[in-house]
């Protein structure tokens, strides 16, 4: 809750970033250093960047960050995010509420993804999914105009959310063709 914090430097040392930042309101700059060894790999990102609403991006470099942990970018200022390489987990909730959020290049190292992970994120009109994901929750995104695509366009699915008479809302999903 620091919220005079703009920038921030984040030396080759630090393994963990749960619960660092979150509340900085001003925090729009995060630097992180390159790895120097595995040893050095951040492992928690628990609500690290949570409603840091002028943060706008971020870049991972290939092989620091393990996974997007929960809440990490939740109702934070996030638009984008550079192909963060080597990130095996999208926690849940982890971009939940990011009104800006427009894109993200998800890497072939990507195993599994969260309940919720791109919720209430109504600027995201397409998500790139590895074949390597072995399931997506179907609560993931809500959001009644994203596609959903596959890196090699094996798969692709239509989000689509209806109400029914008691306003109880749902989401499907419908195959896509490709020509």
């Amino acid at each position: 809750d620091c919220t005079s914090l703009e920038t921030i430097w984040i030396p080759p040392q630090v393994t963990s970033l749960s619960y660092s930042f979150s509340g900085c309101t001003s925090l729009n700059t995060v630097v992180l250093s390159w790895l120097n060894s595995d040893k050095w790999q951040i492992t928690n990102t628990v609500s690290a960047f949570e409603a840091c609403t002028n943060l706008s991006g971020i870049y991972f470099p290939p092989e620091r960050v393990v996974s997007v942990g929960t809440s990490m970018f939740k109702n934070s200022g996030i638009e984008e995010i550079e192909r963060p390489e080597g990130i095996t987990s999208i926690g849940a909730g982890a971009f939940q509420g990011c009104g800006n959020f427009r894109a993200l290049y998800l890497p072939q190292s990507l195993t599994s993804v969260g309940n919720r992970a791109f919720a209430d994120c109504p600027e995201l009109h397409w998500l790139d999914v590895p074949d390597t994901v072995a399931g997506f929750p179907n609560d993931a995104v809500e959001n009644d105009t994203i596609e959903l695509i596959t890196s090699q366009g094996k798969a692709a699915w239509n989000v689509a959310i209806s109400s029914d008479e008691d306003g109880i809302t749902c989401s499907y999903r419908d195959p896509l063709l490709f020509i």
